[in-house]
């Protein structure tokens, strides 16, 4: 009789493990869930962006606000886009779009990022996190194009693929849609 019991005890000890392992390990804990975008909406074309302190949206005839992160992953699977982009505009015989780096890290962060990535900017404005979401840019990698009234061109949030992309360069470079 007591080998039945030791035997119950020890079953029911390794059921209470093995319920205890199931709930920590295998069944998703509600903080590693992502959460959905709570701030707000961010911007489509044809709004008014708001100014920008520390961004001067007038030094040419369109702004590209690039919102980066040193650590933000889309941010480095593009860095060859932003290269070419940056490319692209240097190539042009007058400057009509200005870049602006909007970044949540701090001015040395995002300075030593610039330089180690082999990017260039007219301005780069260092901000928070609750800022980047005032300003209505959900996340890294934002990109946002304005005319020199604020006024939105282009928005592109994410990761870009090759098609958007090249909607970007097309937008940015005002080339024909299609051109290559």
């Amino acid at each position: 009789m007591k080998i039945k019991l030791d035997t119950l005890a020890n079953i029911a000890a390794l059921g209470t493990c093995a319920a205890i392992v199931v709930t920590l390990y295998v069944r998703p804990s509600p903080a590693a869930s992502p959460q959905p975008y709570q701030g707000p909406k961010p911007y489509t074309v044809g709004e008014r962006m708001s100014p920008l302190p520390g961004a001067n949206m007038t030094a040419a005839p369109r702004t590209l606000f690039l919102a980066l992160r040193h650590d933000c992953i889309y941010c480095h699977q593009n860095l060859p886009f932003y290269k070419t982009l940056i490319e692209g505009l240097e190539g042009q015989s007058s400057r009509q779009v200005q870049l602006v780096m909007i970044t949540s890290d701090d001015k040395a962060t995002a300075q030593s990022y610039v330089e180690t990535n082999g990017l260039s900017f007219a301005q780069i404005v260092p901000t928070t996190e609750v800022a980047l979401r005032d300003l209505r840019v959900p996340g890294t990698p934002t990109l946002i194009l304005t005319d020199q009234q604020g006024r939105i061109e282009g928005v592109w949030i994410g990761r870009l693929d090759d098609a958007r992309q090249r909607e970007v360069l097309d937008k940015v470079l005002a080339r024909k849609s299609g051109a290559t």
